[in-house]
């Protein structure tokens, strides 16, 4: 997966959306563990395609 590195991002998830990156030295790779919604949650709005 070393390859990827050699690829710039367009758009990065932040603050719950999909935003133009801009400068990169604008964003730390750190996650504020209150930024992240609990499992719990996450697992709850898994929409599963109807299997009928």
């Amino acid at each position: 997966m070393g390859y990827k590195a050699k690829f710039s991002a367009l758009e990065i998830f932040k603050a719950g959306r999909w935003q133009p990156l801009g400068d990169p030295e604008d964003h730390s790779g750190e996650i504020h563990p209150l930024s992240v919604d609990p499992i719990a949650e996450q697992v709850a709005r898994i929409q599963l395609p109807d299997m009928r």
